[in-house]
């Protein structure tokens, strides 16, 4: 019979969580992407938008860790089935929105890692 590990106090889920909806910056490729989306996709983004400022992360979203470039975690979540929108963190806790892109490339192709890694050595500047 196995034994369950008890989480320590001080991992809590309530104690990770974040208070209150988080600060969100658009940078210029997400806003470009933003322009290149179908109306429809537009309007995904935007319901999106307005409940993270709102209410901050919602478990429709589900966030999850892409991967780390440059010491910075890459985010994604769920704007919609087939929309991503990827993010990271700024110093002061702000999202920083980085780029707006389908399910597949998100995962499967290669050129995405170095777009992201273009990106954050821009924000570095």
């Amino acid at each position: 019979m196995r034994r369950r590990k008890r989480r320590p106090k001080s991992a809590s889920k309530s104690s990770r969580r974040v208070k209150g909806p988080p600060s969100v910056i658009q940078t210029d490729p997400f806003e470009n992407d933003f322009k290149k989306c179908s109306p429809e996709d537009q309007k995904r983004v935007i319901d999106t938008l307005k409940i993270l400022k709102g209410e901050g992360f919602t478990p429709g979203q589900r966030p999850q860790r892409l991967n780390t470039i440059r010491g910075r975690g890459i985010w994604y979540l769920r704007a919609g089935r087939d929309i991503r929108i990827t993010f990271t963190y700024d110093k002061d806790g702000a999202l920083l929105l980085l780029t707006i892109e389908d399910h597949d490339s998100l995962k499967r192709h290669k050129s995405h890692k170095s777009r992201l890694q273009s990106i954050i050595l821009r924000l570095e500047e």
